[in-house]
């Protein structure tokens, strides 16, 4: 169905039914996709789905269990690991520092970490903000234990995939080292300073790295195959500070909530974004290819005519699974999030982007 403008007042989500105060003929899109999480949820695995429509959120409600043994409820106030969507507020650490005169995107990152491999040395800033360093993807599994020196010495010591800037390969390690130049240019570790510059002043009280007082609202768990496989902060604890597989690219936990205050944040519409880090954040920094082009932690999408039609990402450690998806021509937003495998959850979220392609999005542009 085409897109078509159109203004109403859905009452939010919390519950297992919902109300409408606008056109009725909207309502079978949200019943629809509700449909779809309740199928998916059946064995209690846990979703969370966030969508608004036109500036208005119309959709809030969680599924399932983010706790199955004493079956606490997924809510759009649980906190969930957002996986790799943790890239872009390392990213948006970095837009500040450049904006403040602290980091220089075009610099090498040996200017900021002396000690790092000398392969790695002339990559710059910029180049691995949107993957196009060279870098490997990434230097052994999330929790394999690796020290700030293991990453900048052995991680990078082989050569490059390809020269800094010729090609584009997809980075976990790279995010780590910007995670590293963070920390060698503010003195502190990237967890806080994430936390205190990026994360509070934004409105984001229930997103962080590390919760040493559990969130009223409760941390989710994860599952695959039944088996609870715990929550990512207790691991990340356990590692001390030999984290940085994951450090920086990853392992972040966020409420829902927290991620649409994050989305209006990136808008303009509530938090402290300057201008300039809103821009560079939210349009595309390499070529288009194939009608995708790289951002500073995003990937965007047109429709053959080089303008932006989709800005997105994913996180995934097979365990959890989270999607930002935002089509700024129809207006429309989603937070996605499940924690009870990828592939389950790949599996609800292909239905429902489905059935909003279906009815918001002219079949030409998607």
């Amino acid at each position: 169905m085409p897109y078509r403008v159109f203004s109403f007042l859905y009452l939010f989500l919390f519950s297992a039914t919902f109300a409408c105060a606008g056109p009725e003929s909207e309502l079978p899109v949200l019943m629809d996709v509700d449909a779809v999480l309740e199928k998916h949820s059946a064995d209690g695995s846990g979703f969370v789905i966030l969508l608004e429509v036109d500036g208005l959120l119309v959709f809030s409600k969680g599924y399932g269990y983010a706790d199955r043994a004493p079956q606490r409820r997924f809510t759009p106030k649980t906190v969930a690991q957002i996986g790799s969507i943790t890239k872009q507020f390392t990213a948006t650490a970095v837009l500040q520092l450049a904006e403040a005169g602290k980091i220089d995107l075009d610099a090498p990152i040996a200017d900021y970490l002396p000690s790092i491999a000398v392969h790695a040395r002339t990559a710059t800033i910029h180049q691995i903000l949107t993957h196009s360093a060279g870098f490997p993807g990434y230097c052994g599994s999330d929790f394999t234990r690796f020290s700030k020196a293991d990453m900048l010495e052995k991680c990078l010591a082989e050569p490059l995939q390809f020269e800094p800037g010729a090609q584009y390969a997809y980075s976990n390690a790279g995010y780590a080292v910007l995670g590293m130049a963070i920390e060698a240019v503010t003195g502190e570790s990237l967890e806080n300073h994430i936390k205190n510059n990026v994360l509070r002043p934004n409105g984001l009280n229930r997103t962080g790295y590390h919760f040493p007082v559990e969130p009223e609202s409760g941390l989710a768990h994860g599952y695959r195959n039944g088996e609870d496989r715990g929550v990512i902060s207790d691991r990340i604890a356990e590692m001390g500070e030999d984290w940085w597989n994951l450090k920086g690219n990853g392992g972040i936990q966020a409420s829902s909530l927290d991620m649409y205050a994050w989305y209006k944040a990136l808008n303009g519409r509530a938090g402290v974004l300057s201008p300039w880090v809103r821009e560079q954040l939210t349009k595309p920094h390499t070529p288009w290819k194939d009608g995708v082009a790289e951002g500073y932690g995003w990937f965007f999408r047109d429709d053959g005519t080089d303008m932006v039609r989709q800005m997105s990402h994913s996180g995934s450690d097979g365990v959890f699974f989270s999607y930002y998806w935002h089509r700024p021509e129809e207006k429309l937003f989603l937070y996605f999030v499940g924690n009870s495998g990828e592939e389950p959850s790949v599996e609800a979220l292909r239905k429902i982007l489905d059935i909003l392609r279906d009815h918001f999005i002219t079949p030409t542009e998607d």
